[in-house]
């Protein structure tokens, strides 16, 4: 994270991981950002290398119209 994150917490669940990843995901979207894609999360120091893939799904996959 940059020293601009808007991020100031911690994330100790999975339901806190959930929750804050579809609110970065919303509102990079709401701003104008192609969240669509991979996405590397290089790590500080020893943590492991991770990869994010965001695929936008269709409304009736989430039981919608």
């Amino acid at each position: 994270m940059t020293r601009d994150s808007p991020f100031h917490g911690r994330i100790t669940t999975e339901e806190e991981f959930s929750e804050t990843l579809s609110e970065l995901v919303l509102k990079a979207h709401a701003n104008g950002v192609d969240v669509v894609g991979s996405w590397e999360c290089p790590p500080d120091g020893h943590d492991p290398d991770w990869e994010a893939l965001v695929t936008e799904l269709s409304k009736a996959s989430r039981g919608g119209e």
